[in-house]
């Protein structure tokens, strides 16, 4: 094989891993994002019954008025 034609496929090649490799960071990337949503609702979720008893607690305390 010609050596034009080795540096040729090697070219293609890489190409295409770079290619494939930009999708799976693409893929983390948008998976973290996801995950990092998802954590950051739940934890609000799990600290909004605290902050109504709480409030409940204040309003309970505080005069008639």
């Amino acid at each position: 094989m010609k050596p034009e034609t080795v540096k040729r496929r090697q070219q293609i090649e890489q190409r295409r891993l770079r290619g494939v490799i930009r999708q799976v960071v693409e893929q983390l990337e948008t998976g973290s994002s996801e995950v990092a949503v998802r954590n950051t609702l739940s934890a609000m979720d799990a600290q909004y019954p605290e902050a109504h008893r709480a409030q409940v607690a204040l309003e309970d305390a505080l005069p008639d008025g």
